[in-house]
């Protein structure tokens, strides 16, 4: 018998990851109103250097970086700020790297919309040489302060730079900012 191939239509998967990242969006609004959510994240700070890293993956996203900030915080009043640093970091980065996978999807998502709404002009502003030159500055500010790294990992995205050394980029950035955080927080103690 010949085999008949299937053919998936593009349009039936065109807004998947747009609904995936609401629906996302909503359930973490939802957990986090949770008070047992609140506990049990609060709770890694009992979990010592996993604690650091569990927090690290969840200081790069905008419903978590409040809570991992005030965990990384609390153990750095116990365990040393630099290997919280390091193991923070690299959760962090693994973090990135999910995000970055999934904005690869995104972005396929998103062109259509991009282009209806005068994508040529953003792109020709994007690919500029004063953009490119000022591009990776203004994604390390944004991925090594406290602030979430959605849009980092975006620009990152743009800049079209490879995963491998965004990775290491990620890494060195998020540590830093996490030594920064726990820093501060042994300063004023």
């Amino acid at each position: 018998m010949p085999q008949v191939k299937r053919v998936v239509s593009v349009k039936s998967h065109r807004h998947t990851n747009l609904f995936l990242i609401f629906f996302s969006i909503l359930i973490s609004f939802i957990v986090l109103r949770t008070p047992v959510f609140k506990d049990a994240l609060l709770q890694l700070g009992n979990f010592g250097y996993l604690g650091s890293f569990i927090a690290g993956i969840l200081f790069v996203s905008t419903f978590t970086i409040a809570p991992a900030s005030v965990v990384l915080g609390e153990l750095s009043l116990t365990l040393s700020p630099y290997l919280i640093a390091v193991i923070g970091g690299f959760g962090a980065m693994i973090s990135n790297l999910l995000m970055i996978n999934a904005e690869d999807d995104l972005i396929e998502d998103l062109k259509p919309i991009y282009y209806k709404m005068g994508g040529r002009k953003v792109s020709h502003i994007l690919h500029s040489n004063h953009f490119k030159w000022t591009l990776p500055f203004f994604v390390a500010l944004i991925i090594a302060s406290p602030f979430p790294d959605e849009i980092g990992v975006s620009l990152m995205g743009l800049s079209g730079l490879k995963k491998g050394r965004f990775a290491m980029i990620s890494f060195f950035l998020n540590a830093v900012g996490i030594f920064i955080l726990v820093f501060m927080v042994n300063l004023l103690k």
